[in-house]
C-alpha cells in the first residue's frame, strides 16, 4: 500500500509529481468527487477531500504579470500544467527568454540581466537563464576570432580588405 499519490500526465505518459500528497496511512481508494476534489480513502477508515487547482489563481498571477508566483504556483501544484493559463505562461516566459538573447547577441548584459531577473528564483526557468547566460560569456571573443578568420580567408584568396 502507498501513503502518498502520484501525479500522471496520461497524454504524454510522463510522471508529474511522485508525490503529489502524503497521508499518515495507507492510500485505500480514491474518487473523483466533482471538477474540483478527490475524496481518498484511507487505511484509518478516515476520508481526505483534496481541492483540484484552480487555474483563476494561475490567470490572476499572469494578468498581473507576476510571472516568478506563476510559475511557483506551477511548481507547487504541477496539475496546472495542463491548463490553457500554462500554456499562456510558457509563451510569457518565451518572449522574455528570446528577448534577452537579443540583447545578449548585441552585448547589452545589463537589459538581459533585468529583463530575466524575475526569473532568477525560479526553481522551474533559473537553470535555462544560467546555461543562457553562460552560453555567452565567451561571445565576445568568438566574435573576434570568426571575424579575423573571415579576414584571413579573404587574404588567402587574393581579395582585397578594407577597413570602411
Amino acid at each position: 500500500m502507498k501513503k502518498n499519490i502520484a501525479v500522471y500526465d496520461i497524454e504524454n505518459f510522463k510522471l508529474l509529481h511522485n508525490k503529489y500528497v502524503d497521508f499518515q496511512t495507507n492510500v485505500i481508494n480514491i474518487i473523483l468527487g466533482d471538477t474540483e476534489s478527490l475524496l481518498v480513502a484511507l487505511q484509518n477508515n478516515s476520508i481526505e477531500k483534496l481541492l483540484l487547482p484552480k487555474a483563476d489563481k494561475l490567470k490572476a498571477f499572469i494578468v498581473e504579470n507576476a510571472l516568478d508566483k506563476a510559475f511557483a504556483l506551477v511548481q507547487k501544484d504541477p496539475l496546472l500544467k495542463g491548463t490553457r493559463e500554462y500554456k499562456v505562461l510558457e509563451i510569457a516566459y518565451k518572449k522574455i527568454y528570446k528577448a534577452a538573447l537579443d540583447a545578449l547577441i548585441k552585448q547589452n548584459h545589463e537589459k538581459a540581466l533585468e529583463l530575466t531577473k524575475v526569473f532568477k528564483y525560479v526553481d522551474l526557468k533559473k537553470d535555462e537563464i544560467q546555461e543562457l547566460f553562460k552560453a555567452f560569456e565567451n561571445y565576445p571573443r568568438f566574435k573576434i576570432l570568426y571575424a579575423e578568420k573571415k579576414i584571413c580567408s579573404c587574404l588567402r584568396n587574393g581579395y582585397k580588405v578594407s577597413s570602411s
